[in-house]
């Protein structure tokens, strides 16, 4: 074979997109942004892709060691080479700074290699004295159509100027209305002005403020506008959460469900029926777990809006605890950006609020780092006055006051609505809040 007729490839991209997975797990999501297994020209490091996507996807671990596990159960370790094969492609680069690019240029090959099979098929067809006619056009349109898919590839990963995305912004308004995601509840949405893709909204509260309810009613919201959505669970099992679910749109009382399982499956048949998924990740416990756990839901589910309950119990990086909290809040404002979907990071309060005569909280009072106020696009904190003090005269009365809002700006400081514990709901209400607090 002539250098004329070898394929397009770059052993040594795949290689070292290949690396930079080993090197640093967080890299698989950037890859899989670029490159699916059958763009890699080697046989073997389309198993060696293969494996890494395996075991991201299974919630695991991804080094060397875990790696070689996966090859032997799949009978394919001896087939790439073995460990030493590994080792080798894992001295490709130094680091995982690079890996999109890398994976760009293992694409761009594929693409190329793509668009010549194309082109020879059609040479084939058209040397044929038996095709017709017809059949030959009909041939040429179903190779334009592919040519085309392989160029729209390429423009969904470039990068694209300012006034691009505000004409896609414009059809969107033309089509749909406006871009952003609402929560449902009038009074919130009239105080944010709805939310963009991309962003991460804090969520923060001490405990029992209801800051877990909220997060559960907007993706419900969510859901129930055909939006799939995400919930990533540190505090609360599944178990949990489908109590409260369960509690918030059935009207048969908490202590009456084992008497009616029947009317209880009726209600929760009729109730999802018409609403998108919701998917559960229980105890990712690392930030890294955490972004595997948002990439799956996303590329199996088509997510469009993440909870995460909540951001301190998430392990990240750092010496200090500021800094791995911190650590946390960054990747995942990335991945909400990465992954243009709507970030609702729930986040416990400092414990010094409950001593403060004025118990209205800040921004300051985000427990553990300044990090989530900075990454923030908006910062709301719901307050439930009668938790607070006992003796307040109305126990429904719920508050959530609006600290941070980035990309439109408060629109009001606090707004007032009513909790329903009993129901797992928060409503709204059209009235002014009060002074006493």
């Amino acid at each position: 074979m002539n250098a004329a007729t070898i394929p397009p490839q770059n052993l040594v991209a795949e290689r070292a997109c290949l690396a930079s997975q080993m090197l640093d797990s967080s890299s698989v999501d950037v890859v899989r942004q670029f490159v699916c297994v059958d763009d890699f020209y080697s046989d073997i490091h389309r198993i060696l892709q293969r494996s890494i996507f395996r075991i991201c996807d299974d919630g695991g671990e991804l080094d060397t060691v875990t790696l070689a596990a996966d090859l032997e159960s799949s009978g394919n370790l001896a087939e790439i080479g073995g460990a030493a094969y590994l080792i080798e492609v894992l001295e490709a680069v130094p680091h995982s700074a690079h890996a999109a690019s890398y994976a760009r240029l293992v694409a761009e090959s594929s693409r190329r290699r793509s668009a010549i099979a194309i082109g020879r098929e059609l040479v084939k067809q058209a040397f044929d004295a038996t095709a017709s006619e017809a059949s030959l056009m009909e041939s040429a349109v179903t190779a334009a159509l592919k040519l085309s898919e392989l160029l729209s590839r390429v423009e969904r990963q470039r990068p694209r100027p300012l006034s691009e995305h505000v004409l896609d912004a414009i059809e969107g308004y033309r089509t749909g209305g406006a871009p952003s995601l609402e929560w449902g509840l009038p009074e919130i949405d009239r105080m944010i002005g709805g939310v963009m893709p991309g962003e991460m909204i804090v969520i923060g509260a001490r405990p029992s403020h209801g800051k877990s309810l909220l997060g559960l009613q907007w993706l419900d919201e969510a859901s129930k506008k055909g939006i799939p959505g995400l919930m990533i669970s540190e505090e609360m099992s599944a178990a949990s959460l489908a109590t409260r679910s369960l509690a918030s749109f059935s009207d048969i009382p908490a202590d009456e469900w084992h008497l009616r399982s029947g009317k209880l499956t009726h209600d929760s048949k009729q109730h999802f029926s018409r609403r998108a998924p919701v998917v559960i990740a229980e105890k990712c416990a690392t930030v890294a777990a955490a972004e595997r756990a948002i990439e799956r839901a996303v590329r199996t589910h088509g997510v469009r809006i993440v909870a995460v309950d909540y951001v301190q119990l998430l392990s990240g990086e750092g010496e200090t605890r500021e800094q791995r909290v911190a650590d946390v809040s960054m990747r995942m404002k990335a991945a909400a950006m990465r992954h243009d979907v709507v970030l609702l990071l729930l986040a416990q309060l400092n414990r010094s609020i409950e001593s403060r005569d004025n118990p209205q909280p800040q921004l300051s009072d985000l427990r553990d780092s300044g990090g989530i106020e900075n990454d923030a696009d908006v910062a709301i904190f719901p307050f439930w006055p009668f938790k607070f003090d006992d003796t307040y005269g109305d126990s429904s009365e719920y508050r959530v006051y609006c600290r941070k809002n980035r990309n439109r700006g408060i629109r009001e400081h606090v707004i007032k609505l009513r909790i329903v514990p009993e129901r797992q709901r928060i409503e709204g209400i059209e009235s002014e809040v009060p002074n006493d607090f």
